[in-house]
């Protein structure tokens, strides 16, 4: 059975700059913040991927103190 991290780092694997970019500029407008945040919404999103190791960890330790 696979855990968490071993799932996520197979989801976030494929969040590329390139994906994200395509993701945000093919949802239809009104769904978007305005269009002069997109690149920092990019920014944000390729930023939690490469952080998928702490966000997990923090997942973990909720699900634990539980």
């Amino acid at each position: 059975m696979l855990n968490i991290r071993e799932i996520a780092h197979e989801k976030f694997s494929l969040f590329k700059r390139e994906t994200i970019h395509d993701i945000i500029h093919s949802t239809p407008e009104i769904l978007l913040p305005p269009i002069s945040l997109c690149d920092a919404l990019e920014d944000f999103l390729l930023d939690r991927s490469l952080q998928i190791d702490e966000i997990c960890n923090a997942i973990m330790s909720y699900r634990n103190g539980r």
